[in-house]
């Protein structure tokens, strides 16, 4: 009997309150074409509600629309254990606004979760997270003050401390492949990553749970040697029926054959990045690469590393990797981040976060929010906003050698965001003589910069809009002298009334501005 069924049907599958596992990384690997039918089903009929997600990287990319975005509603789900939360802040705000249950844990222990669910382990025991957010004696990885229950704990073997994470029960896995056959065999032929499907899948089946797989295409029979999930894992098959819209590799790609290891691509065809803050801070960091060296570039400022190497002509020369499983090659970055391109090898999340653990990494570059003056980092709260460790704990308490690479703007908070922006924007449209000109320069520097620190868009753009004004309007402004020239008048006569009106008015108009949003927002 066929495994492939419609969307509806298999959602029907899920019970009110399952602990519910769903795969991917951004958005390669993730159901999207089932969490989008989950969110339509809630809307319509109430139905499922109160569920428990789980999810060990970030599913989303950095937008409203689509995988963990679409479980952003009160009532649909109760509680949530994920990685990273900073692709899918809509989902993140439900935890930020206390309405949901909501944990962070690192990214490889929450694979290592699955693991234990499919040996039947009660919990997972590692020295992983020690002395971090996730240490129960600390914060215990709770992110809002609805979440009580403790999954960690401290435990002693042989006079050593390790942290001991609950293993979860799980009820639903929601995963994908390319193509599945009549008995539920799936294939991931032009998926660019295997990430976490198979590991969930076997998870969920040793739970008692089910299986739903989203795929593009159904056959008769696979091949033996096509098949990477049994379809004795497999419970349900859902053929994507707006795969350009819902069954893309990346964001960015519906399907490109580099990313799934089937054709190389030239060097030179990768793309450099533009002159900004973030190309600079990655070729700094780049000066410490060694050769033969095997090395994580973490998500952020460190994803330019690889275009940089590229640029330079020495990929070949370091091997880089990804906690998605990408193992040489020219990792991509942004709403493509964990794909590659030239890969020798793509492994399974749990392969490679296992020669993470055990010190295979000659040097990581992390990104970073805020370091304290002894060396303390965070990477998981950018002032309000819910944003998650992802791999970072795992890498950097098991790597050798660490550079960390960031703006050190994050501790600014918003205020000193607004400051920063409103006057990096008057300077350079007085100088330049030019409000179109300030905004122009400043604007996309500022984005790079403040944007990923969850800094407020539409308040800079207001505050840059204003600030443009307030010295754009100085002597030598060329509106100013044509209005003097047509006016048949001078500066000496003439200007002190310009300069009341437009600017010194416009300062004092964009301090409060940037006094005002800096206490609303």
């Amino acid at each position: 009997m066929s495994k492939v069924m419609s969307l509806n049907e298999a959602i029907g599958l899920i019970r009110d309150g399952d602990r519910v596992a769903t795969s991917g990384i951004c958005m390669s690997g993730v159901p999207e074409e089932i969490m989008a039918g989950i969110e339509k089903s809630f809307l319509e009929t109430g139905k499922p509600r109160d569920l428990n997600m789980i999810f060990a990287a970030g599913q989303g990319c950095w937008d409203d629309i689509h995988a963990y975005q679409h479980m952003a509603h009160e009532g649909l789900v109760a509680s949530a254990i994920g990685g990273h939360f900073g692709t899918c802040k809509s989902f993140g705000k439900l935890i930020e606004d206390n309405k949901i249950i909501g944990y962070n844990m690192p990214q490889g222990v929450i694979v290592d979760l699955f693991h234990e669910a499919v040996k039947g382990m009660p919990g997972h025991i590692t020295k992983l997270g020690l002395k971090t957010f996730v240490d129960p004696r600390i914060e215990g990885g709770k992110l809002n003050a609805r979440t009580t229950e403790d999954i960690v704990k401290v435990i002693e073997i042989d006079g050593e401390e390790y942290l001991m994470y609950k293993t979860p029960k799980i009820d639903v896995a929601l995963i994908r492949g390319t193509s599945a056959d009549a008995y539920g065999n799936i294939s991931f032929e032009e998926e660019a990553l295997p990430v976490d499907m198979r590991l969930i899948a076997m998870a969920a089946k040793a739970c008692g749970g089910k299986v739903i797989v989203q795929v593009k295409y159904s056959c008769e029979r696979l091949m033996t040697d096509k098949v990477v999930i049994p379809g004795i894992f497999v419970d349900a098959v859902v053929v994507s029926e707006e795969p350009e819209k819902n069954h893309r590799q990346t964001q960015l790609h519906f399907y490109d054959p580099s990313l799934s290891g089937r054709v190389f691509v030239a060097q030179d065809a990768i793309a450099s990045l533009p002159l900004n803050a973030k190309k600079v801070i990655s070729r700094r960091a780049a000066m410490e690469l060694t050769r033969g060296a095997v090395i994580n570039l973490g998500v952020g400022t460190p994803e330019g590393i690889a275009n940089i190497a590229a640029e330079e002509g020495v990929s070949d020369l370091i091997t880089m990797t990804s906690e998605s499983g990408a193992v040489a090659g020219v990792p991509l970055g942004g709403k493509a981040f964990g794909s590659v391109q030239n890969a020798w090898a793509i492994v399974e999340q749990e392969v490679q976060f296992d020669f993470y653990d055990g010190g295979g990494l000659d040097v990581s570059y992390l990104g970073l929010a805020e370091a304290d003056r002894v060396g303390n980092v965070n990477v998981s709260h950018f002032g309000t906003n819910v944003t998650g460790c992802g791999g970072f704990i795992n890498i950097s308490q098991t790597t050798q050698n660490l550079v960390y690479c960031g703006t050190f703007t994050a501790g600014a908070q918003n205020g000193n965001a607004y400051a920063a922006v409103a006057i990096s924007v008057a300077a350079l449209a007085g100088i330049s003589g030019s409000a179109s000109g300030g905004l122009g320069i400043a604007i996309p520097i500022a984005a790079d910069i403040f944007l990923p620190m969850g800094i407020n868009p539409e308040a800079l753009h207001r505050i840059a809009v204003i600030s443009s004004s307030a010295l754009d309007s100085l002597p030598h402004n060329g509106f100013v002298n044509t209005c003097l020239q047509y006016t048949h008048t001078n500066h000496k006569e003439a200007y002190f009334d310009i300069f009341i009106v437009s600017v010194a008015v416009t300062i004092v108009e964009t301090i409060l501005v940037v006094i005002l949003f800096s206490v609303m927002g």
